[in-house]
């Protein structure tokens, strides 16, 4: 999922469409689907944009990683999937 607004002049439909033709699936719908608990499912957004708590408590507990988008561009450039614990989020509740 993309909640982010953009990164480096890419809005979230360009993002959407990078992630596509890389090979990931990019979920529109507000939730993941059934079979994602199979995948490495990520939520691409900043810190302040998860102001949610409960909701953000439920979906790591689901196995949602919430990272930053730099996350997804650097593993692209990089050819390889990136570490999640280095672009993992910090909700400004968790601070």
């Amino acid at each position: 999922k993309i909640s982010s607004p953009g990164y480096m002049g890419m809005n979230a439909d360009d993002l959407s469409e990078l992630t596509w033709s890389n090979g990931a699936t990019y979920v529109a719908d507000k939730r993941f689907p059934r079979t994602a608990s199979e995948r490495l499912c990520v939520e691409l957004t900043e810190d302040e944009l998860i102001n949610d708590r409960q909701a953000y408590k439920n979906s790591v507990e689901q196995g949602v990683h919430y990272l930053h988008t730099k996350w997804l561009i650097d593993s692209i450039v990089k050819y390889k999937v990136q570490p999640i614990w280095k672009y993992q989020c910090t909700p400004a509740f968790d601070c």
